[in-house]
């Protein structure tokens, strides 16, 4: 305040060392009259300058505003990371489902394999004749029990008629 107040003194006052108190005492006068005890006071009023958040500064040497933005920025990260750590897990239940799909399916695949097998040998020339013979008593027909048909066109037009005047001897 002093340094304002010897703005609005005379440059010639400034030359003249020797008037000390002219340098302390300002051309103007105040509008209210000063107090004593007040000379090196600062008058304050019932109204606080309001600051800006931009100016204001936290500890950390950061305003407020920027302060603001680095717990945004930094819950947000943490709502991805929290986000990428949920979709992971999911993906790690998918994966030991498919898993276990996989070994059943495995299982499955070996089963059909061993039935496909069990088919192939119980449909074989040798199984059928066996079981036939074993199973069912049955034999090759001798040649007295064999019925012979002859390639004539005209027989082959009622073949069942005369395969069953053979077999049953009914005529």
């Amino acid at each position: 305040m002093a340094a304002a107040e010897r703005a609005y003194m005379f440059p010639s006052e400034y030359q003249n060392e020797k008037q000390e108190d002219r340098y302390r005492e300002p051309l103007y006068s105040s509008a209210y009259p000063k107090r004593k005890g007040e000379e090196g006071r600062i008058r304050r009023t019932r109204e606080r300058p309001k600051q800006e958040d931009k100016t204001r500064q936290t500890p950390a040497g950061l305003t407020v505003t920027e302060l603001r933005q680095m717990v945004a920025i930094t819950v947000a990260v943490a709502v991805l990371l929290m986000g990428i750590l949920i979709l992971n897990a999911y993906a790690a239940n998918i994966q030991c489902s498919i898993n276990a799909l996989t070994k059943k399916n495995m299982a499955l695949e070996d089963e059909i394999d061993r039935l496909s097998m069990q088919i192939d040998e119980s449909t074989s020339i040798e199984q059928i004749e066996s079981y036939a013979m074993k199973e069912l008593h049955m034999t090759y027909p001798r040649s007295s029990q064999a019925i012979y048909i002859p390639k004539d066109k005209k027989l082959m037009d009622n073949f069942s008629k005369i395969l069953r005047q053979k077999a049953y001897g009914k005529g």
